[in-house]
């Protein structure tokens, strides 16, 4: 009997041990594996709730899954474009810039007739040409510019793709005109920019998307260098009177509030400064 018992004791000390091991190395981790669809899912309700490691994380096991996703990697893109953003100016900030060029172009090759990937790409070469001076920044810009014009091409509704093309306008108006001038003589051709277009471009954007806080930011923007100062003001509150729906948005209000006050102090010769670095 004490052999019986024995054995029993130790058949049961196995199995709790087995028993722990097993939630020890399963816990917080799905059971059984997940699809592409329900990741894809989770990265969308990650990337609402604000996280943008942890809607990248998920959309980068969807493409483990399926590499040739079109959806995962446009969306893969704006993680990355995303991160970017909240990193200071550095190399690590590049580098995510540069990843996102490099999958928006991979989203581009699967599917070419999609505006998302021209999208990412556009936004991403943007980034990237913020880093750059002269002549690079010119033709990195202009390679932004076709491909935010290629996605409006497909999709007219696309507000973000409007809204860089008004700021495309308003960086290529405000650069240097020696730059301008050599990197038409020598580097790239570009069409003739205008404030004016610029503000046009970004009341297509806002036309389509009236609830988008960085449109009506860039536009009072624009205002200001038309010295427009009526109109700035009024695109500068309506961004403080908006919904945060965006990662982004809380820092683009706390810039129009520092904006306002510069308009309201009437000091314009600094607002100006501001605006052009």
């Amino acid at each position: 009997m004490n052999i019986l018992v024995k054995s029993v004791q130790l058949r049961t000390m196995i199995n709790t041990i087995v028993f722990f091991v097993t939630i020890a190395f399963t816990s917080g981790r799905p059971i059984v594996s997940q699809t592409v669809s329900e990741l894809i899912a989770q990265g969308d309700a990650l990337h609402n709730q604000f996280d943008t490691y942890g809607a990248f994380k998920a959309y980068k096991a969807a493409s483990i899954l399926d590499s040739t996703n079109f959806e995962v990697l446009w969306k893969m893109a704006g993680e990355l474009i995303d991160m970017g953003n909240e990193l200071p100016k550095s190399n690590d900030q590049a580098a995510k810039y540069r990843e996102a060029e490099a999958i928006s172009r991979k989203a581009i090759y699967l599917n070419p007739n999609h505006a998302k990937g021209h999208l990412m790409l556009a936004l991403a070469l943007e980034k990237t040409a913020l880093g750059y001076t002269g002549t690079d920044r010119v033709k990195t810009l202009n390679q932004s510019r076709i491909a935010a014009e290629k996605a409006v091409e497909i999709n007219a509704e696309e507000d973000l793709a409007l809204s860089l093309l008004g700021r495309w306008n308003r960086e290529m108006t405000n650069t240097a005109w020696i730059t301008r001038t050599f990197s038409k003589l020598f580097v790239v051709s570009t069409p003739p920019a205008t404030y004016e277009k610029a503000a046009d471009q970004l009341a297509k954007a806002i036309a389509i998307n009236h609830n988008c806080i960085s449109h009506y930011l860039e536009l009072g923007k624009t205002y200001v260098l038309l010295e427009k100062w009526t109109e700035a003001d009024e695109a500068f509150q309506k961004v403080m009177d908006l919904q945060v729906t965006q990662k982004s948005d809380s820092k683009w209000q706390r810039v129009a509030k520092h904006y306002l006050q510069l308009l309201q102090q009437g000091n314009h010769s600094e607002l100006v400064d501001s605006i052009e670095e």
